[in-house]
């Protein structure tokens, strides 16, 4: 997930990096842990590059960061805005380094924070990553193409192509598949990969929870297994054993349709 802190991730990741996110179906590697409750999400790592970050000092020796226009509405309002900050950074070895990903102690550099306060304060709405569409019901998806609204390297929802046809509580990976279909994620820390509903409320669970507690963007939830699930025999415990905690448990009796209609999703 994105931290809160303004845009000290927009500067190592926008700014510093070209990122996309790859097809979810075609295997893409994993870029990010999205919350405490659930694993990172299908998508591509990101890979620093230089040259798209360049930023050079104009003939009359002023900041000039033509270098960084053209490439995205995060980087053209960062030029146009935070074009003294940028370029003085650019022009330090450490700082660069902390633009480019590679740097040490970022955090306490006066020139990385100085970019990182200007962009906070007239880039978010830029850069700052949105969700795209409605986890729960899958809208802004085309469904009928096979396409699943999933968490990604940013900690929002996006779009991921097919295939996503895993069934729930079907076993999975984030990073190479196989993929769960639509509305569902697969939740590798709570369930050692299996597919489980996004969730609005319990009713979305069927006699499984739906937990807010892994704070998942845009006030989504995860399905999680009934209690009276976690009674049931360990077959790779000693005898007696209780098995496993109904958080760890899949919610697997879910509603293919969600009651709720994933009203809780704010956008």
């Amino acid at each position: 997930m994105i931290p809160a802190t303004g845009l000290a991730a927009m500067a190592l990741v926008q700014i510093a990096c070209s990122s996309s996110s790859e097809s979810g179906g075609s295997g893409g590697s994993t870029a990010a842990s999205s919350s405490a409750t659930t694993s990172s999400s299908k998508a591509s790592a990101t890979a620093a590059s230089s040259s798209a970050v360049a930023a050079s000092s104009s003939s009359s020796g002023g900041p000039d960061c033509s270098g960084i226009t053209g490439q995205s509405a995060c980087l053209d309002c960062v030029a146009k805005s935070c074009c003294a900050e940028y370029d003085a950074c650019d022009k330090d070895a450490d700082c660069s380094a902390c633009l480019q990903g590679s740097g040490t102690a970022c955090g306490m550099n006066a020139l990385f924070t100085a970019v990182n306060d200007c962009a906070t304060t007239t880039c978010n709405t830029d850069c700052v990553p949105k969700s795209s569409c409605n986890p729960v019901t899958n809208e802004g998806c085309n469904a009928g193409s096979g396409e699943a609204c999933d968490l990604d390297g940013n900690g929002v929802y996006q779009c991921f192509p097919a295939p996503n046809d895993t069934d729930m509580c079907g076993s999975c990976t984030n990073a190479n598949g196989p993929f769960c279909k639509a509305g569902m994620h697969c939740n590798e820390d709570m369930t050692g990969g299996k597919c489980t509903h996004f969730c609005c409320s319990d009713a979305d669970c069927g006699t499984g929870t739906c937990d807010m507690s892994g704070m998942l963007p845009n006030g989504i939830g995860m399905c999680i297994g009934a209690a009276s699930d976690a009674g049931a025999p360990d077959d790779a415990g000693p005898a007696g054993d209780a098995g496993a905690p109904a958080s760890n448990l899949a919610s697997c009796d879910s509603p293919a349709m969600p009651p709720s209609m994933g009203t809780c999703y704010k956008p």
